[in-house]
């Protein structure tokens, strides 16, 4: 990738990634720790830190290769028999066109040839 003219780098994130903590002392949850719910979140907020520290080992916004952590949002892509979360999705879920949006944006805009370590949503 170095060697590329340009190169980016989209790590998948999620913006629940606020509610969480890295836990240094536990990074893997033992001892009765763990729940789904906590591993998922330090995951999220280990890409975004990692896309961070990414970007800075590379050199920056100077570096040819560009890192961005990205939350695509909630998309609407499977259909739902439950009444309840179909009028739920419908409220809040993108639609499929829309949801690859950031993706593309984060890979494709000139805007961010000088960027790099960013979260986007």
């Amino acid at each position: 990738m170095r060697r590329s003219v340009s190169a980016r780098v989209i790590n998948v994130s999620a913006n629940w990634h606020v509610f969480s903590k890295i836990r240094l002392n536990n990074m893997n949850l033992h001892n009765g720790s763990y729940t789904a719910a906590k591993a998922h979140l330090q995951s999220k907020l280990a890409l975004v830190l990692f896309t961070r520290e990414m970007a800075n080992r590379l050199g920056g916004p100077h570096s040819k290769v560009k890192t961005y952590a990205i939350n695509p949002g909630i998309v609407n892509t499977r259909r739902v028999d439950n009444i309840v979360a179909r009028f739920l999705k419908a409220l809040i879920a993108l639609s499929i066109e829309m949801g690859p949006q950031t993706y593309l944006y984060c890979a494709l805009a000139q805007q961010l040839d000088n960027e790099s370590g960013h979260y986007y949503e």
